[in-house]
């Protein structure tokens, strides 16, 4: 079924390139004046549309679920750093510890705001195959609209969808990772 599923991909990006399907699987293209000329543009079926429906929305939750694994693994490295201060009670190992905290705390940050991108591309993909499918309209998907991208000015915004939370939670994290190396460099 994965392969099948491939394959109707590979004709469906084709379709949206403007090659022929079978043109693509022969190995060969066509060409913009054949493109042109030609009013008969291969149109995906309604099942390869579905297909692609529910791969898109599978890599979204993949992509989300990444996203929260990566908050989870900056609080347990946190968490970790304490553990480790309070038991070893050596100052000197604090500040190479913090300093990874850190870096996984900046990282983590770039990963929240890139999945948010790739987020926003696939719900625009999903948008368009939903209308393609008829799935727009009163009593259907009639209040459904694009999410927007997310940057690093969005930690202050009044707004707080799901990647915003993530993103603000890793500034926090990473402030007091900083506070706690303040304070316990200072004791």
């Amino acid at each position: 079924m994965r392969r099948r599923i491939r394959g109707k991909s590979r004709d469906l990006a084709a379709c949206l390139a403007g090659e022929s399907a079978t043109a693509r699987r022969e190995g060969g293209t066509m060409s913009s004046s054949e493109n042109l000329a030609s009013d008969e543009r291969p149109k995906p079926s309604e099942e390869t549309l579905r297909q692609q429906l529910d791969l898109q929305w599978r890599d979204h939750i993949h992509v989300r679920d990444q996203t929260w694994r990566a908050l989870q693994m900056v609080a347990v490295v946190l968490l970790a750093i304490i553990g480790a201060d309070v038991s070893l009670q050596k100052g000197t190992t604090l500040l190479p510890l913090a300093a990874v905290q850190a870096c996984a705390s900046l990282f983590g940050m770039a990963i929240t705001i890139h999945h948010r991108n790739v987020q926003v591309h696939k719900f625009k993909y999903i948008f368009r195959m939903e209308e393609r499918l008829g799935l727009h309209g009163p009593g259907l998907l009639d209040r459904v609209k694009e999410p927007e991208a997310l940057g690093w000015r969005d930690v202050l915004s009044a707004r707080m969808p799901t990647p915003t939370f993530i993103l603000l939670t890793h500034v926090l994290l990473l402030a007091f990772t900083l506070s706690y190396v303040w304070v316990r460099r200072g004791a």
